[in-house]
């Protein structure tokens, strides 16, 4: 699951590069591409030009490329703050693996939110829901890791 989770920032990134530094030849490209589908798809019956302004495709480009950049720089620097601590993503990040050895694969079906206890946030409380249980952790950091106590 983390290597998909790290493949998604550099396909953004890849992406909005390829953006900004191609943008005439993929934004007409795009809409040369999406008129011929959609006259296959409509069987020549429509035409979408005035939706595939080929015109005002490079700048449009330019746009996307810098949105996709930003969003995939900021969704790798999350992901990684989540490989270090302490902090509150690597307490959530330690808290599903706890529970996961805890009480087996939730299929899915979890959520997780931590709040730091005190301003240096070596002391957190994990609120979770996994699978059937729910309930409430506290995470102490040794250093290298958080050590979880369930709470009452």
């Amino acid at each position: 699951m983390s290597a998909t989770l790290l493949s998604l920032p550099v396909i953004f990134i890849l992406f909005g590069v390829a953006c900004l530094i191609f943008p005439q030849q993929l934004g007409v490209g795009f809409c040369k591409l999406g008129k011929w589908i959609w006259k296959t798809s409509t069987f020549g019956l429509t035409d979408m030009r005035w939706f595939y302004p080929e015109e005002r495709a490079p700048s449009l480009f330019r746009i996307f490329g810098a949105f996709f950049l930003v969003g995939g720089i900021v969704f790798m620097a999350l992901y990684f703050l989540s490989f270090s601590g302490p902090g509150s993503l690597f307490a959530m990040r330690e808290a599903g693996i706890y529970l996961d050895d805890l009480y087996g694969d939730s299929g899915g079906n979890w959520s997780i939110s931590a709040s730091k206890d005190n301003e240096d946030s070596r002391i957190v409380t994990v609120t979770y829901r996994h699978g059937n249980n729910s309930g409430t952790l506290k995470g102490e950091w040794d250093g290298q890791k958080y050590v979880f106590s369930k709470q009452e």
